[in-house]
């Protein structure tokens, strides 16, 4: 599917039918909205199983043509170590995440040998002997998806580096809440 055919895509209504219409932006709109607002940027790359050269080339020409990387936080994500390395060939100084289900055995080694700085895993495979892991570890470790900020805080209080979730105001609500209840 070319970029045509994305574009003409209805991003908005499986969401809900107040938001039907709203269209797929390309990676060079998406990246003109994120500098326009004067944001940070995780980019997740999807990978396509023999397609991932071809994805990490595309994505790490559209940053450099348009991303100011003394200025900004920018980091690549994804699930495929194969886009990540090839993130670091194009990208040397741009931080890369990996997605895991679990805290590898040694994350140290894993994240040497998959060529990134953090490690992303879920929450539900994140126990006692995981957090042990992560304290003492030298990669900085997200956790997904914390919704619950009473979950947040243990797991930053904990060692985790950050918390992944559907509510970027997750933790600042919790302060306001805890604020009106005083």
């Amino acid at each position: 599917m070319g970029t045509v055919e994305v574009k003409a895509l209805d991003a908005g209504s499986w969401f809900g039918s107040n938001i039907s219409g709203y269209r797929v932006p390309t990676l060079q709109e998406f990246i003109t909205c994120i500098l326009d607002n004067n944001l940070n940027l995780q980019l997740e790359l999807k990978e396509l199983p023999g397609r991932e050269h071809a994805i990490a080339d595309s994505v790490c020409r559209a940053l450099k043509d348009m991303w100011s990387f003394q200025h900004r936080g920018l980091f690549l994500s994804g699930f495929s170590e194969r886009c990540l390395k090839r993130v670091a060939q194009n990208l040397a100084d741009v931080p890369r995440a990996i997605a895991l289900l679990c805290v590898p055995e040694d994350p140290d080694a894993y994240a040497r040998e998959a060529g990134v700085q953090i490690i992303h895993v879920q929450d539900k495979f994140v126990d006692t002997e995981a957090l042990d892991a992560i304290r003492h570890s030298e990669v900085e470790f997200g956790v997904a998806t914390i919704n619950d900020p009473e979950r947040a805080k243990q797991l930053l209080a904990q060692g985790v580096t950050s918390v992944l979730t559907d509510d970027p105001l997750l933790l600042e609500n919790e302060a306001n809440h805890i604020g009106q209840q005083a």
